[in-house]
C-alpha cells in the first residue's frame, strides 16, 4: 500500500533539504525544503501497514522498536562521530552528549552549559533532530496504534480531522506568535511531530476502511495529482523565511491525502478487473521514474550525512588551496547521495541482517 510514488516524493524532498541546508541564501530551495514535512506523516502511514493487526502486544512493540532503532542509529551515530573527529563544534561537547541520547526534540529549549545558552539541536549534527523525532514517534507508535478508533471509516475520518486541527494549531503558534516562543523551539518539538505521525496512521487506516465502491473510485489519480500540485503551489508562493498560515494548514493533509490516493490507485492497478481502465495521474507518472523510486532507500543516509560530507568537502578544498566554486553545490549533492548509498549498502543492510537473524532466533 505504501507505493513507490511516495518514495519518489521523498527522494525529491531530501534533495531539496540538502540544497537548503547547504546555503540559506537559496530562497527557492528554502521553499522546496518545506515538503520535508512529508517524512513524518509517511512514517506513520508506512508503520500502520507494516504492523497491521488487531492490537500490538508488548513483544511486538519491542521488536518493532528494535527494528526502527536498527534503521536509524547506524547513520545517526556515524554522522556524530564523523563531525566529532573533524573537531566540528568542539566548543560545545555537551551538544554531542545530548544528541547522542536523542534529546533534541525532548529538550527544545535553551540549555545551560552550551555556548551562549544555545539550543541542543544547534551544535554537533543539527540535521539529526529529525532522527530524535522519529525515535519518539517509534516509541509512541504501539500506544497510538492500540488507541485508534475501530468504529468504521466515518469515525476514523472525524478523528483524523481533529488530529489535523491540533497539528495546524501548534504550527499556527510557531508561525504567528514567535518562532522561539518563550525559549521553546516548537519546530523541533516532539509533540507536534507525533501528531503528524498520528495523522499519517489515520490516513492509512482510512484507506483500509473505505468501502469498496470508494476504493475503486476512478478519481483517485486526479486527487493525487491535485495534492502534489497544491503542495508545490503552497511552498513556492510562501515566504522563504517564515511559513504562512496556508502552509501550516495544508501541507500535512495534502501529503497524507496524496499517500492515501496513490496507494488506492496502485491497489486498483493491481486488480486484473480494474487495471484496464485505471491509470496513474500525470504527475504521478512523471514521478514514477526508477531513479527517484530507487533512490528513496538511500534518502535517509543522504540526509543524515549531509553535514559531515559538506564539512569534509570544504576541508578538502582548503587543502587543495581552492575555495568554493559555482559548481561545488553539485559535488556536495552528489557526494551526499553517494555517502547515503554507501551507508545503506555497507553499514545499514549488514546490521539489519544481523538484527533480523537475532530477532528470529529469539522468537
Amino acid at each position: 500500500m505504501a507505493c513507490g510514488l511516495c518514495s519518489s516524493v521523498t527522494s525529491f524532498s531530501t534533495t531539496a533539504a540538502i540544497q537548503w541546508h547547504r546555503s540559506s541564501s537559496v530562497s527557492f530551495s528554502r521553499r522546496l525544503s518545506r515538503p520535508c514535512i512529508i517524512f513524518v506523516p509517511i512514517m506513520g502511514f508506512v508503520n500502520f501497514w507494516v504492523n497491521k493487526q488487531d492490537r500490538i502486544s508488548l513483544g511486538a512493540a519491542c521488536t518493532d522498536l528494535a527494528r526502527r532503532l536498527d534503521r536509524l542509529c547506524p547513520g545517526y551515530y556515524l554522522a556524530l562521530l564523523w563531525l566529532y573527529a573533524f573537531g566540528a563544534y568542539q566548543y560545545d561537547p555537551l551538544a554531542y552528549q545530548l544528541q547522542a541520547l536523542f534529546l533534541q526534540t525532548l529538550l527544545p529549549i535553551r540549555v545551560c552549559g552550551l555556548v551562549y545558552d544555545s539550543y541542543a539541536w544547534h551544535g554537533a549534527n543539527s540535521d539529526g533532530w529529525f532522527v530524535s523525532a522519529a525515535v519518539v514517534c517509534a516509541v509512541c507508535f504501539p500506544m497510538l496504534y492500540n488507541a485508534r478508533p475501530r468504529r468504521g471509516w466515518q469515525a476514523t475520518a472525524m478523528v483524523l480531522l481533529a488530529v489535523l486541527t491540533f497539528c495546524a494549531s501548534t504550527r499556527w503558534m510557531r508561525s504567528h506568535i514567535d518562532l522561539y516562543m518563550e525559549g521553546l523551539n516548537i519546530y523541533v518539538w516532539a509533540p507536534p511531530r507525533v501528531l503528524e505521525f498520528f495523522a499519517g496512521m489515520f490516513f492509512a487506516q482510512l484507506a483500509d476502511e473505505l468501502p469498496e465502491h470508494l476504493k475503486s473510485w476512478p478519481g483517485w489519480p486526479c486527487i493525487s495529482d491535485l495534492c502534489l500540485g497544491m503542495a508545490f503551489v503552497v511552498v513556492a508562493t510562501s515566504d522563504s523565511a517564515m511559513p504562512t498560515l496556508a502552509e501550516d494548514w495544508f501541507l500535512t493533509p495534502l501529503f497524507g491525502l496524496h499517500a492515501l490516493s496513490c496507494s488506492l490507485t496502485e491497489c486498483s492497478l493491481a486488480r486484473p478487473d480494474e487495471s484496464g481502465h485505471f491509470q496513474r495521474g500525470c504527475l504521478d507518472t512523471l514521478l514514477s521514474s526508477h531513479l527517484l523510486v530507487d533512490a528513496a532507500q538511500y534518502s535517509f543516509g543522504a540526509y543524515i550525512l549531509q553535514q559531515p560530507v559538506r564539512l569534509s568537502i570544504t576541508y578538502l578544498l582548503q587543502c587543495l588551496g581552492s575555495g568554493p566554486t559555482a559548481a561545488s553545490w553539485i559535488m556536495q549533492l552528489v557526494s551526499c547521495w553517494t555517502a547515503g548509498m554507501a551507508l545503506t549498502k555497507f553499514v545499514e543492510n549488514p546490521v539489519a541482517r544481523v538484527m533480523s537473524s537475532r530477532l528470529k532466533a529469539r522468537a
